[in-house]
């Protein structure tokens, strides 16, 4: 909740749930025509929203991308091996569900998709649905929110506003057929297996700074959670338009998976090169807000830095991009005292799109609602 004070008041919802999404079995491979040959796959991943049997309710849709293996091409993995330091977090399944809605329909979407490419060629067809899954966060009967435990949910076919579709065809024929099927069936049944618990004491306390209906990675909640308290501290000393590049930014910032990386990793050493009495919180909030606005938004302009699409699966393109932002945090990042940024950002050796001073203006808060 916005404070005019210049804080963020503590705002618990209905709901607030790790959701740590752990795999996902014998999802079927794509078809090309008639000669039931699979599709070469480029990457598989998963979109994660709020919905309510109707439309997607969420403010944002989180996306995971999902590792696998020749071996065993049907089973999808979301185990993050990143840890401190500028580490991918693209694949981390640890994710965090808020909602203050209190509806019996309210469910958590998970799609399954792949991209796909055409088979003898390198062209890139898109985005190809895998099936869903539906998790109810509210109990039917006693209207509680949804239990802490570990869950396999059937992957279904078709759209989510459909019903008794099967993504694996095969497996419902081989049920009809003869008991012993039957049986064998059962184990090639698509599943999702995710696990939901409920946040510490002490983490809530953090974590009621987030919006009241928000989805994300884990590892990036306290990077939004500082931009909201900078964000409620400038609109209430500011008017009804506030410039700042950094307040107008950062949503396009959290919108690209390896720029929040790029962030995290700057803020946390930035943070160990603070000293305690710099650490109150006003002073942390300007400290974030100049390490993002040297290491992390300069790479949003950067004509040299090709867009981030989950869904085009190009490893070529998203190594690109890694390799790129990890030179630039080098040269940008307060710990190495950012030396050669200036001649980065002037010297003519990188290039920039122009800068237009209406898109670096935000409406207060108390008058607009912000998206993060």
């Amino acid at each position: 909740m916005w404070n005019p004070t210049g804080s963020l008041s503590p705002c618990e919802p209905l709901i607030t749930r790790y959701i740590h999404v752990i795999s996902a079995t014998s999802v079927p491979l794509p078809q090309q025509g008639s000669d039931d040959a699979s599709m070469p796959i480029l990457s598989r991943q998963i979109r994660v929203a709020l919905y309510d049997r109707s439309t997607v309710r969420s403010s944002n849709i989180h996306s995971v991308r999902a590792t696998w293996s020749d071996r065993r091409p049907g089973t999808w993995e979301f185990q993050w091996k990143g840890g401190v330091g500028l580490s991918p977090s693209l694949g981390d399944g640890r994710l965090i569900l808020r909602t203050n809605v209190r509806d019996p329909d309210l469910h958590l979407l998970i799609e399954l998709s792949v991209t796909a490419s055409k088979r003898g060629t390198e062209s890139n067809i898109g985005e190809i649905g895998s099936g869903y899954i539906l998790l109810p966060l509210f109990d039917p009967s006693s209207g509680k929110p949804v239990d802490d435990k570990t869950y396999s949910c059937h992957i279904n076919g078709g759209q989510p506003h459909e019903k008794g579709v099967d993504l694996d065809p095969t497996v419902v024929r081989s049920q009809q057929t003869a008991k012993f099927r039957t049986l064998a069936a059962t184990t090639k049944e698509p599943l999702l297996q995710l696990k939901v618990s409920t946040p510490s004491k002490v983490e809530l306390n953090s974590l009621n700074h987030l919006p009241a209906e928000f989805i994300s990675a884990q590892v990036h909640t306290p990077l939004v959670a500082l931009y909201r308290e900078k964000l409620a501290t400038e609109a209430a000393c500011n008017s009804s338009i506030i410039y700042s590049p950094f307040l107008t930014q950062f949503p396009k910032i959290f919108a690209n998976s390896d720029l929040m990386d790029a962030a995290r990793s700057a803020w946390s050493n930035r943070e160990k090169l603070m000293k305690p009495k710099d650490k109150i919180p006003n002073k942390l909030k300007d400290a974030f807000e100049d390490e993002i606005v040297h290491s992390v938004l300069p790479l949003l302009h950067w004509t040299a830095l090709p867009q981030f699409d989950m869904g085009s699966g190009d490893p070529e393109v998203e190594a690109d991009r890694w390799n790129k932002i990890s030179a630039f945090l080098e040269k940008s990042s307060y710990s190495s005292q950012r030396q050669g940024l200036m001649d980065a950002l002037l010297g003519g050796s990188m290039k920039f799109t122009a800068l237009e001073l209406q898109n670096e203006c935000v409406l207060n808060p108390y008058n607009c609602r912000q998206t993060l």
